[in-house]
């Protein structure tokens, strides 16, 4: 009788991890951007401070990443046409006499996302600092 060999499987993600993979990227949007939520929504059973840093490493990996990045741009458009419309409203609500507190948070989080924000510290100057060490009775 001839020996039948047994084909070879190649190895694939399991269904099961991309289906909590895309459960994750739209948890993530749709909870404001909350990668701890999102981790514990796609159905993952853990406890926050684990799905806090399994969220962190998952919205790095690269494949989540970019699915992110890309859902976000057509859920906003042009990130350039976008930062225009937003210094549009920022100027309209700035010389305002109304201040609509909710409508300028979510500016504010439309700028962070945007990374019109930076927070630079200059440091100009000079410091000096002296070391002086008492020398023990051995030493003297």
């Amino acid at each position: 009788m001839a020996n039948k060999k047994k084909p070879i499987k190649k190895k694939t993600k399991s269904k099961k991890k991309v289906d909590k993979q895309s459960l994750f990227i739209e948890a993530y949007l749709q909870n404001g951007f909350n990668a701890t939520r999102a981790y514990l929504d796609s159905g993952h059973k853990c406890t926050e401070e684990t799905a806090a840093v399994k969220g962190y490493l998952w919205i790095r990996k690269d494949k989540i990443k970019k699915e992110i990045e890309k859902r976000v741009q057509e859920l906003l458009g042009d990130k350039k046409e976008l930062t225009v419309k937003w210094l549009n409203e920022v100027n309209a609500i700035g010389f305002s006499e109304k201040r609509d507190t909710i409508k300028l948070k979510a500016l504010e989080l439309l700028g962070k996302y945007l990374s019109l924000f930076t927070e630079t510290v200059n440091n100009i100057g000079q410091i000096t600092i002296v070391i002086e060490k008492e020398l023990s009775q051995n030493y003297k």
